[in-house]
This record gives structure tokens, C-alpha cells and sequence, in this order.
């Protein structure tokens, strides 16, 4: 018993008094039916009924099938396929075991979940939040060696802590209340990228123009060649053998490293400035061009990159942040000219060649601020998302230990 979470945090009942001890319940004492699929796979998955796999799971909610698949309800009829009540609680039971989503519509599964109808005694949505606490412990319970796996009987004499309906609501109306702002915060993230790539469209289309201080209009843009836009300058690894190179001041920067972020802030690795070493100055773009094609940021300190890497100094005529924009916005061009090739590499010959529209640099400056503006929100959200995010976690440990 020492195994189960505790409760720390406790909610009150209405008239502040304390709500019953937690009680230890078998998940066969919670659910009144277990319901576990058909082993065979439908040969015809063009029906409407969605078929859902481990890949649609994402969040407290199953909605249906990311790829589009389903079933008729003439198969469904012909093989006896198990089609899921609404609120049913998903658990995988192989594999990702542990990992839950509610049915929230009409759906079948294949056969790595079980499906669990809770009783009128408890709620779905606490049920949801503590059978996601208690992962590790059932995957501490699962048998198998190269794929682990939890029977219906396993399932059925599973223990969770247990407090009363009342409490319950209450926990999940909380719990619940914290993931919808999660969620909001991340629809709004994901307006916001959308929104920014479409500003990118019109600008770079130049369907978008910006004007001048006075109101005129600005010089026609010019298409340029990346080698003629600034110095090209492809990474080296210092040698690993020899220790003395390690350690330093110098951010030593990999794809790994780069992340979704625009600025580059920090490095796994750091070497030792030397008079061999081409460091790369603050706000140099950064662009992988081996492999993981694509992925590029801004340096915010001085920094090496390794061979992966290609990266491009502006000179003075350009504004270092334009740049890094218009190549963002060629990215996807770019990776499609390797998408037939089994290792993706643009060598520092191929990568100059590529062209990027180039306004007068008073122009660059005005669209590089207002695409800032942009991340900075973006920014601002993910913050937010990644705060509340925090704070459930911390919410969760008090709650349970």
C-alpha cells in the first residue's frame, strides 16, 4: 500500500468542513465495464467511423483519428468491432502503457488500449488526472520484454487512491479549469504562427509593402545570391581528443542545440578561443545544412558551429535580422531541392546559390521590427503556456504524492 499516492492538498466541502479519508479501490470497484478490442484489423478503413492508434492520443480528449481512418458500421456489424459509450476512459495497455485520453466521440481502437466505462460513483475526468499520476506504477507492473504489456485481469486489480464523488468534482473542475487555459494559451500560439506566416507570404510576395517615414514608397527590391549577402562560413569540430580546447568562453553550437527559438542563447558545449578559430559574431544565422535540413537561429553571443552547419555573416549593408527572416522564408524551398536524397547535404557552394529578395536596408530595418514585434508575442505565449504548464505540475505534486 506504502506504493500508492497520498493526497497533500485537500479541497473542503461547501460548508469548509473536511471531506472523507481517501480510500484504496480496485479499478474493477470504479468501472463497471471493461471493454477490450478485437485483436484483427479491418481490411477496409475508409469508413466513417474514426479508428484511432496511439498516435491520436494527444491531451485529456480523443475527438478521432489524425489520419482519417475508420470503419463502416457494416464491418463494424461483420467483425463485432467493440465501439466505445462517450467518456469511456482510454488507457493503453502496451507499449506508451499508462497513457489515457476520454472518448469524447463514436470511435474504435485497435487492440493496445482497454476501455474503461466508470461507474455512476465516480468521476471520468478525476479518474482521467489520477490514472495519468499512476503511469510509472503501471508500468511497473507490466510483464513482457521486448514489448510490455498489462492484461484485463492486471487492469481490473490495479489499486488508486480514492476520495469521495464530491471531492472528486471538485478536483477535476479545478484540474479541468487549468487544463482549458492550457489550451487557450496554446490556440493562441498557434494563431499567432499561423498568423506570422502569412504576414511572411505578403511581405516576401511583396504583396505587402512597407512605406517610407514620409510616405513615399521604397526602391523595387533586388534578388541576391547568399554569397553575396554576407560571408558563408561552414563549422568545424575542434578535435575532442585534445581537452585544452574545451571549456571556454566560445558557444560551440550543433543542431542538436537549436532549438524553435530565434535567438541562439545557449550551447551543450563551449570551446577555448584560439587564433585558428573562426568564431562567429553576435547575430551570425545560423542554418543546418546536413541531414536535419533547415533548423537556423540567430547567434546571441560569439560562437563556433560544427560541420553540420553552414552559416551566414551579413555585411553591413544588410540588416542581420531581415536576413534571418527571408531565409525562414525560403526554408522550405530549400529542403524540398534534398527531399529525394537518402542523407540530405547542401554543401557551402549549393547553399550561396540559393536567392533571397533584398529591399534597401531602411526597408529591411522596418520589416525586421515588425516581425519581431510578432515573435515577441509568440514568445510571450509560449511563456505563458509553459508557466501554467509549471504551475499544474506543481499543483499535481501537492495534490498526490
Amino acid at each position: 500500500m506504502s506504493e500508492l499516492l497520498r493526497p497533500i492538498l485537500r479541497f473542503k466541502q461547501e460548508d469548509g468542513s473536511d471531506f472523507p479519508d481517501w480510500e484504496n479501490n480496485k479499478l474493477k470497484n470504479l468501472f463497471e465495464q471493461f471493454i477490450v478490442p478485437m485483436r484483427d484489423k479491418p481490411k477496409d478503413l475508409s469508413g466513417p467511423i474514426p479508428w484511432c492508434r496511439i498516435e491520436d492520443f494527444n491531451g485529456r480528449y480523443l475527438n478521432g483519428s489524425i489520419s482519417g481512418q475508420g470503419v463502416s458500421e457494416l464491418t463494424v456489424m461483420e467483425m463485432n468491432l467493440k465501439v466505445y459509450p462517450i467518456n469511456t476512459l482510454l488507457v493503453s495497455c502496451s507499449a506508451n502503457l499508462g497513457i489515457c485520453s476520454i472518448v469524447k466521440t463514436k470511435l474504435i481502437t485497435n487492440q493496445t488500449f482497454i476501455g474503461l466505462v466508470s461507474n455512476q460513483n465516480n468521476d471520468v475526468e478525476f479518474l482521467y488526472y489520477v490514472m495519468t499520476l499512476n503511469a510509472i506504477r503501471l508500468n511497473n507492473k507490466a510483464s513482457g520484454t521486448t514489448i510490455k504489456y498489462l492484461s484485463r485481469k492486471e487492469f481490473e486489480n490495479f489499486n488508486l487512491p480514492v476520495p469521495s464523488i464530491n471531492e472528486q468534482n471538485k478536483i477535476a473542475s479545478f484540474l479541468s479549469s487549468v487544463d482549458k487555459k492550457i489550451e487557450l494559451l496554446t490556440k493562441k500560439h498557434e494563431l499567432l504562427e499561423k498568423y506570422k506566416k502569412g504576414l511572411m507570404q505578403k511581405i516576401f510576395s511583396q504583396e505587402m509593402r512597407f512605406k517610407q517615414d514620409d510616405g513615399s514608397d521604397f526602391p523595387d527590391w533586388e534578388e541576391r545570391r547568399l554569397g553575396d549577402v554576407g560571408q558563408i562560413v561552414t563549422g568545424k569540430t575542434p578535435s575532442t581528443n585534445d581537452a585544452s580546447l574545451w571549456g571556454g568562453d566560445i558557444q560551440f553550437v550543433t543542431p542538436t542545440d537549436i532549438n524553435a527559438g530565434k535567438y541562439q542563447n545557449e550551447t551543450t558545449r563551449t570551446v577555448v578561443n584560439h587564433s585558428k578559430l573562426k568564431v562567429l559574431p553576435k547575430s551570425s544565422i545560423m542554418f543546418t545544412c546536413i541531414a536535419s535540413i533547415g533548423k537556423m537561429s540567430l547567434s546571441s553571443k560569439p560562437c563556433i558551429t560544427n560541420q553540420q552547419i553552414n552559416s551566414l555573416i551579413p555585411t553591413s549593408l544588410h540588416n542581420n535580422e531581415y536576413i534571418y527572416y527571408g531565409l525562414l522564408g525560403i526554408t522550405e524551398f530549400i529542403k524540398s531541392t534534398q527531399s529525394s536524397s537518402t542523407l540530405p547535404i547542401i554543401n557551402k557552394n549549393e547553399f550561396s546559390k540559393f536567392l533571397l529578395p533584398i529591399p534597401c536596408k531602411l526597408e529591411q530595418t522596418k520589416i525586421a521590427s515588425f516581425l519581431s514585434l510578432v515573435d515577441k508575442k509568440i514568445d510571450l505565449a509560449k511563456q505563458q503556456i509553459e508557466k501554467t504548464q509549471t504551475f499544474k505540475k506543481g499543483l499535481l505534486q501537492q495534490m498526490f504524492v
